[in-house]
């Protein structure tokens, strides 16, 4: 014999359908998972961002290995230092809980560093500007920089975490008299390494400041036209 199911059954049997698979859904234990950016060279100093890619999860605890924890969904942290470290993620629900790690390997820091020098080649020149540029464009225009810092007492500077790549520098200083300025490029930078450059200034009285004036073609001869100016010169 066959039955006709009614319309009130439909519904009925509809909404025990749903019932089920709203249980089967929500009845069960989260799954962990995560990944970590940067993947590729994570530096002492980069931030390590976390992405959380855990099911069925409604809270979390983290452990990153360096005395970090964190209940984020989405948190991050800094190494200090070079080493392996273990991440852990504990996700949880109110079924119960899975957890799952992984070893980061944290490299040195690849360093970018600059010892500024009045043009005697031995005075520090302290307090000058270093401005440092991606591409050799943004450089010839004297455009905004994408780094900048300040030399300390010591006329030294530093920049961190950097890509394996060549960088162009303007350095200036200016005095009531005159300006201090050099500029040029470096070679490739070392991975995970100290890439140390000593640098000599020229120096430019107001006088003849005034005298090119509106014309930065001429400035930038001037500056660049000895060769130990122009190139930044490795101190290693």
């Amino acid at each position: 014999m066959i039955m006709r199911i009614t319309g009130s059954a439909t519904s009925f049997l509809t909404i025990l359908i749903l019932t089920g698979l709203m249980t089967s859904s929500c009845d069960r234990r989260p799954t962990a998972g995560f990944r970590y950016e940067p993947l590729v060279n994570p530096e002492a100093g980069d931030t390590i961002y976390m992405f959380n890619e855990s099911i069925d999860a409604t809270s979390y605890e983290w452990s990153f290995g360096n005395g970090d924890i964190s209940e984020d969904e989405m948190p991050s942290t800094v190494y200090d230092k070079k080493g392996d470290y273990t991440i852990v993620l504990n996700a949880l629900n109110d079924y119960g809980n899975d957890t799952i790690s992984k070893i980061i390997e944290i490299e040195d820091p690849t360093i970018m560093g600059f010892y500024i020098y009045e043009p005697d080649s031995t005075t520090p020149l302290v307090s000058a500007n270093i401005w440092v540029y991606v591409d050799s464009t943004s450089w010839d225009e004297f455009e905004e920089p994408d780094f900048f810092e300040l030399t300390d007492n010591e006329g030294y500077a530093e920049f961190r975490n950097l890509e394996d790549s060549t960088y162009y520098v303007w350095i200036f200083k200016e005095t009531a008299d005159g300006l201090f300025i050099s500029g040029g490029f470096t070679e490739p930078l070392s991975l995970n390494d100290e890439n140390l450059f000593g640098v000599v200034t020229s120096y430019f009285s107001n006088d003849e400041l005034d005298a090119v004036s509106g014309n930065d073609a001429i400035l930038k001869s001037k500056i660049t036209s000895v060769p130990v100016k122009k190139y930044l010169i490795l101190k290693k």
